[in-house]
């Protein structure tokens, strides 16, 4: 069932994702954070694929539109259909995607709003960890080889393994925390280690 659900997001992204390297990238990253931080969020295999499609999507919008790409995302995922993937699953893939910048989910926003709160509390939890990731690759350059997570107390590190010159990458963290701080309720600390 997955692989071909999966071979769905992968043609929607071949044919509207102009940098499908950056993209895999992110989904790369994403996971590790999601797979890092379990004990932290909580959440199923499930949300583990909806992140997975959303991180592979996530930039799709550029082909529409440059700086509200991350609205066009979410416009194009629910237009060309996901198949195998539910009404509700592509409309929750959708709304991670369109939050991996800008704004935070709020119920004013149509499609956040047409969510039960649990599927809300969903797409919050895993937009936070794609924003995340998508500031590992500020430069869309894949500097970001690994990463490591350890969750204590009101903190969550993040150490970032780069070949190159990590501080982009710390910087598009930086700018990109503030949903993941707000909603787990732990205050990221960055830093870096060499390769």
């Amino acid at each position: 069932m997955g692989d071909k659900r999966m071979e769905g997001v992968f043609r929607l992204m071949r044919r509207y994702d102009h940098e499908e390297a950056h993209s895999r990238h992110v989904c790369k990253l994403a996971l590790e954070l999601f797979d890092q931080l379990q004990a932290l969020h909580g959440l199923s295999a499930l949300e583990r694929q909806w992140l997975e499609a959303a991180a592979l999507l996530h930039d799709i919008g550029w082909s529409q539109a440059g700086q509200a790409h991350h609205k066009a995302s979410l416009r194009l995922i629910l237009r060309e259909r996901l198949p195998g993937w539910s009404d509700e699953e592509a409309l929750i893939i959708a709304n991670i995607a369109r939050y991996h910048r800008k704004s935070v989910p709020r119920s004013k926003h149509r499609h956040f709003a047409r969510l039960s709160s649990k599927r809300q509390e969903s797409v919050i939890r895993l937009a936070a960890l794609l924003r995340l990731a998508d500031g590992l690759d500020r430069l869309h350059d894949g500097r970001v080889k690994r990463i490591t997570c350890t969750s204590a107390n009101a903190h969550v590190r993040i150490r970032l393994a780069s070949g190159r010159d990590p501080s982009p990458a710390l910087a598009g963290l930086e700018k990109k925390k503030e949903l993941f701080e707000e909603h787990y309720r732990r205050k990221l600390v960055l830093d870096a280690a060499p390769a």
